[in-house]
């Protein structure tokens, strides 16, 4: 399940914080968002510190979000280095686990 807050808002900036798994299933919630708050002329940050897991789909959709300009903030270590190109490890990040393909 994924949770979008708005946490704050200034007159050109929103964060948005993101709890939860980024899947599939939420992946056309989380742009919806993200692109509501672009056509309100605002800079859109995601705060994904309490982001618990990323399918591939999810990752795609973060990738696409950063090629708008959409600032990842508090980006777990392991989802930053998924969200590199050409990373080694698994598409999938859960607390405390990590795999090398």
């Amino acid at each position: 399940m994924l949770r979008v807050t708005r946490m704050g808002e200034q007159s050109s900036v929103v964060r948005l914080r993101v709890e939860g798994r980024i899947s599939a299933e939420s992946c056309g919630a989380l742009n919806d968002i993200c692109w509501r708050c672009i056509r309100e002329g605002k800079a859109v940050q995601l705060d994904l510190q309490a982001v618990s897991s990323v399918t591939p789909r999810g990752l795609d959709t973060l990738r696409a979000l950063q090629e708008y300009s959409v600032d990842l903030l508090f980006v777990p270590p392991l989802i930053e280095e998924l969200l590199v190109p050409g990373s080694s490890v698994e598409t999938t990040h859960e607390p405390g686990r990590r795999s090398a393909k």
